[in-house]
């Protein structure tokens, strides 16, 4: 099983998908030909599939429809080489906010490496969401139950949780019921498939304008999301983190 089968599977697969109509485009990333700790593709090859992004939105006239999940992120101990990562920043910038208006939605992962006293997001793409743009969706993964993953990176303005801890996942070729998946990996396919559902419904115009806006699509799956408990529930379980779900 690859990473990437699990994660497509969730956003648009038969069986577990949010989505069942999307044109998915799969980017291979050639994580396995990377040596890599953190299982991630090089820089200067996300800068590479970045732009090879912007060129087929541009060219199947894909702005204001189009949605990117992220679903891996670069460490800071990654970002040993600082005009690369620069590179980085300024062309998923440009993909939200260029003078063009690409218009695309981009929804990442808030990462896997929070531990009790250190939950704070750093990893690009995510971090870029506290002051760069705006417009990036950043999802934290939950329990089955609606509590937050205790591994989940967290931060006051990220947009939203979706489970992402003990669910079956799909290998390359079957549904495989005896395997668990863990990660907000899988919490961010979730949340694009939801993104990519409202910019498919059949609106008014004035309507569907405002959805090829990213800050608003971000806007509206928060304006939705909420916890999976009532408010006596959450007053009876106050060591719990119950954190709101799209």
């Amino acid at each position: 099983m690859t990473h990437g089968t699990g994660v497509a599977a969730y956003l648009a697969g038969d069986h577990l998908g949010v989505i069942h109509n999307a044109n998915l485009i799969g980017i291979y990333a050639g994580l396995l030909n990377v040596p890599n700790a953190y299982g991630v593709p090089e820089q200067e090859k996300t800068l590479e599939y970045l732009l090879m992004i912007m060129d087929d939105v541009i060219e199947r006239q894909l702005q204001g429809k189009a949605i990117i999940n992220f679903s891996f992120s670069f460490e800071p101990s990654d970002q040993k080489d600082l005009v690369q990562d620069q590179l980085i920043r300024k062309a998923i910038v440009e993909l939200l906010d260029r003078p063009d208006k690409l218009q695309v939605v981009l929804v990442t992962a808030s990462g896997n490496e929070g531990e009790p006293d250190n939950l704070y997001i750093a990893h690009l793409p995510a971090v870029l969401a506290e002051k760069e743009t705006h417009d990036v969706i950043v999802v934290g993964s939950t329990t089955i139950d609606g509590t937050r993953s205790e591994w989940s990176q967290f931060e006051d303005w990220i947009t939203t949780h979706a489970p992402g801890e003990g669910l079956i996942t799909a290998t390359q070729t079957w549904l495989d019921l005896n395997t668990a998946m863990d990660g907000t990996s899988i919490s961010s396919p979730k949340v694009a498939g939801l993104a990519a559902y409202f910019r498919g419904l059949p609106l008014l115009p004035k309507w569907a304008c405002q959805l090829t806006n990213p800050r608003t699509v971000k806007a509206l799956i928060r304006h939705f999301h909420k916890p999976l408990w009532t408010l006596e529930d959450i007053e009876d379980r106050e060591d719990w983190e119950i954190v709101p779900v799209a």
